[in-house]
């Protein structure tokens, strides 16, 4: 009762202070917290139950009633306190006469309990079942006389309906006392597989036994409720089990009954021991089936179903990556596996090798590890297989023993799961994916973590681990690619770097990142792609990230601090595609003048404000947002020196900027990776003071465009004046049939070798052909995006020559010449040499 009323008094002060913010007309401040409070007061209703307080039901209805009551006043409040502020002026100018809006915009706390709790319980329908968030059963629970019968059986599969398999108690085929939950006889190979298709699963069960076996664990048998004192589960004696599966974020009490589907011999037809006496494989697997849609089982990985089954970190390491290390993959999980920190299983691909016929093995199937031995150059792990079909040509039927080499070459990968007992700090966030606007196939979820180095750990780096797995609301549901992504905004990239983060459609993917004392804040994306096939993806997806770390680190919402957003989409076209900055065409990608506003009040000369920049794109395709001091205008050349903020590497998918700048005009400058990659963006600007974004046209917007191509060859490969000859190098005539203002580029088409080049307009003497110098580009310059006049008003009708040359004599490249011209087009004229 405490608990409950101290949470309410502590809303109750919200209320206050947002009150006394209202009164002194702040009403942005008093609708965030006005909002705020209403969501409390709803969170409380929702999750208040006289089992979590020890309150009786007519107290929890009286509370429950008051809250209700309470977020309808206070959600009144933030109502009025809104129309006000639409109605307000939101337009004030400043001193310096710029107009930007002054009402910030209320930003949700997605870190807050009631946002939590909003998306596991959001995700607790699976398959068109309500699993209920887990709480733990007493005793009464399991109690007789009532036998407790489960109306919701999960669907058998055709193969055991084609045993005419039919759901009975134990009791009913075995005898009272033909059966028992568990056996200190049992061993691995007892368990078994049966008509199901889901090797996956019971391969885990098998490593959560021999792991029980040697350590002692109660892996997986942890799972099932009724337990002793020992926390071993054991009978139930009215027939009801309890399983406690992790899925979608959280802990999920699954209900069933003891009812099991036997065939009309009396042989279980699903996963059992041989002997079909030993009960809590059975029961596992049936209550990891209601949770998964019925034995009709679409499919996993070992990995993935343990995780839900004991919530070890789960891990797949290929054996066709072209990042996999045999010697240290070995290594790392042979010393994992020796002290019982990890969980070892190997799976089949679509096509088996030829390295060890003999024995037997079948595509798509997850077999259990349980051995590792390492004697001199020898390696070898034991290999047990669920379905019970013997290995050929060994020693015993019902596992084999294959050298590390061999296991390699005849595997597609290993399954593995880690003790989260190996880090000293957990961290977990549970949010949602918005579907995307403009029917886009991709989304993105910015998160922030800030480690925190004590000062008498050690100075080496650590690895953390991030865990991203998206919500799953039925097994049949369109195919979805998830990655999270790791970084730090930096300025000091190498421009063909590249982050290999691969989109996975698995349920989960581990990223691992070495984190170094000093490092400043990470960066985390979490990120979903549909397949563009089916281009489907539920409203809002949800999504679990868990945070894995040897030291102290803290996530953040990099949301709460900014208050004026902006979004634009947009598109990478033929036009604009223009890549990296080591291609001629860097210059043409899109670019956006970003203004940063001084907020009301007092500002020095070097305050930063916090800026938040995401760019979202295809997965096919990586990306780059860099800042520059550009006033605002195109960036054509790109140097170091001039780079405000920069999103690292190039990322597949999305490029992100956590950063702080000054008050001022830059340029953004977004990019693919590669020329010519297509694709639809989104960018998002965050910042706690107003912006103003404005998309800045591309090079000779609204001019006319006369393109020449042309070469140094030969003699007319004559370099700069100083050799003599420059009025040797290639010479085109224009002509201009009205006055018009002319701006000329000049670019190598092959960007190396690089050469330095030149441009310079003459007017057209009919009887010397060069006359007086007009413009020129100024010194010879080897930047990668050529040189450029700049405009120049010519008088017309008239003609005037261009000369395009290279600094040194005899080099030999191709070029090509852009003239824009501004109220007419140019026309090429003819010299007569």
């Amino acid at each position: 009762m405490a608990t409950a009323l101290s949470s309410i008094k502590d809303i109750e002060k919200l209320v206050a202070q947002a009150a006394v913010k209202a009164e002194s007309r702040d009403f942005a401040g008093a609708f965030q917290l006005y909002v705020k409070a209403t969501q409390s007061y709803i969170h409380i209703s929702r999750t208040l139950s006289a089992s979590t307080t020890g309150l009786s039901e007519s107290d929890v209805t009286n509370l429950k009633a008051r809250c209700k009551d309470s977020a309808s006043k206070t959600l009144e409040r933030a109502t009025m306190i809104k129309k006000v502020l639409e109605g307000a002026r939101t337009d004030v100018v400043r001193e310096d006469g710029i107009s930007a809006v002054t009402v910030p915009h209320v930003v949700r706390d997605r870190f807050s309990p009631e946002e939590q709790f909003a998306v596991i319980d959001g995700s607790s329908r699976i398959n068109n079942t309500k699993f209920l968030l887990w709480t733990e059963p007493d005793e009464a629970t399991f109690q007789a006389p009532l036998i407790f019968s489960d109306a919701g059986q999960p669907s058998l599969a055709q193969t055991q309906e084609a045993k005419s398999a039919q759901w009975k108690h134990p009791q009913e085929v075995l005898g009272t006392g033909g059966f028992c939950m568990t056996s200190p006889n049992l061993l691995v190979e007892d368990i078994i597989q049966g008509v199901v298709t889901d090797c996956s699963l019971v391969a885990g069960l098998q490593v959560c036994w021999d792991h029980h076996q040697k350590f002692g664990s109660k892996l997986a048998l942890s799972s099932l409720y009724p337990q002793d004192d020992q926390g071993m589960p054991i009978i139930s004696k009215n027939g009801k089990y309890c399983a406690k599966i992790w899925f979608n974020g959280a802990n999920r009490m699954v209900m069933i009954d003891s009812k099991l589907p036997f065939d009309s011999s009396g042989s279980l037809v699903c996963a059992s021991d041989q002997s079909g006496m030993t009960l809590w494989p059975s029961l596992l697997e049936k209550a990891y089936m209601k949770l998964m849609g019925g034995y009709d089982f679409p499919g996993s990985n070992s990995s993935i179903d343990l995780h839900s089954v004991i919530q070890w970190i789960p891990e797949y390491i290929s054996f066709r990556s072209g990042s996999f290390r045999q010697e240290k993959t070995w290594h790392i999980i042979f010393h994992g596996f020796s002290i019982g920190q990890c969980l070892v299983t190997v799976g089949t691909g679509a096509e088996l090798t030829q390295a060890i016929p003999h024995l037997n093995f079948v595509s798509f199937h997850n077999y259990a590890v349980t051995g590792m031995e390492e004697n001199g150059a020898s390696r070898r792990i034991k290999i047990v297989n669920p379905w019970k079909r013997q290995f050929l040509g060994t020693s015993s039927p019902d596992y084999a023993w294959v050298d590390w080499e061999t296991v390699c070459i005849a595997f597609e990968g290993l399954y593995l799961n880690w003790d989260p007992g190996m880090f000293s700090n957990t961290e977990k966030f549970h949010g949602s994916w918005a579907k995307n606007e403009d029917s886009l196939s991709f989304s993105n979820y910015p998160l922030r973590l800030r480690p925190q180095w004590p000062s008498s750990m050690e100075s080496v780096p650590r690895e953390v681990w991030f865990l991203l797995t998206q919500h799953i609301t039925s097994t049949h549901q369109p195919k979805q690619f998830i990655t999270l992504s790791a970084s730090q905004s930096s300025k000091d990239v190498d421009q063909k770097d590249v982050n290999q983060n691969a989109y996975s459609d698995s349920p989960s993917v581990l990223t691992k990142i070495l984190v170094r004392p000093g490092d400043g804040p990470l960066i985390l994306i979490a990120s979903r792609d549909a397949d563009r096939a089916e281009n489907v993806l539920p409203l809002n997806g949800k999504f679990t990230v868990a945070v894995y770390s040897p030291i102290a680190c803290q996530l953040e919402d990099p949301y709460l601090e900014f208050t004026y957003p902006k979004k634009i989409h947009g598109s990478f076209t033929t036009r604009n595609a223009g890549g990296n900055s080591t291609f001629r065409t860097f210059m043409n990608n899109p670019q956006y003048k970003l203004r940063i506003l001084p907020p009301i009040g007092k500002v020095k000369p070097k305050d930063a404000f916090a800026i938040k920049i995401l760019l979202e794109g295809s997965r096919q395709f990586p990306i780059n947002i860099k800042v520059i001091w550009s006033d605002g205008q195109r960036v054509t050349v790109l140097r170091r020196g001039d780079i405000a903020a920069d999103s690292g590497a190039y990322n597949y998918g999305t490029a992100s900027i956590d950063s702080k700048l000054q008050v001022g005009k830059y340029t953004l400058v977004l990019s693919t990776f590669e020329p010519k990659q297509l694709l639809p963006y989104t960018l998002s600007i965050l910042c706690e003071t107003p912006i103003e974004l404005e998309k800045i046209p591309c090079e000779g917007a609204g001019l006319f465009l006369k393109l020449i191509k042309g070469t140094w060859s030969g003699l007319s490969a004559a370099g700069n004046p100083a050799y003599g000859r420059f009025l040797d190098n290639p010479k085109h005539l224009i002509e201009v049939p009205r006055s018009t203002s002319i701006m000329c580029r000049l670019q190598l088409i092959q960007s190396f070798p690089r050469a330095a080049i030149a441009l310079a307009i003459f007017e057209y003497n009919t009887d010397t052909e060069m006359g007086r110098r007009l413009a020129d580009s100024g010194p010879y310059s080897e930047d990668v995006c050529g040189v450029t006049t700049t405009s120049t008003l010519v008088p017309g009708p008239a003609s005037y020559i261009i000369v395009p040359s290279t600094f040194e004599a005899n080099t030999e490249a191709s070029y090509e010449l852009f003239i824009y011209s501004s109220s007419c087009p140019v026309e090429l004229g003819h010299l007569s040499r």
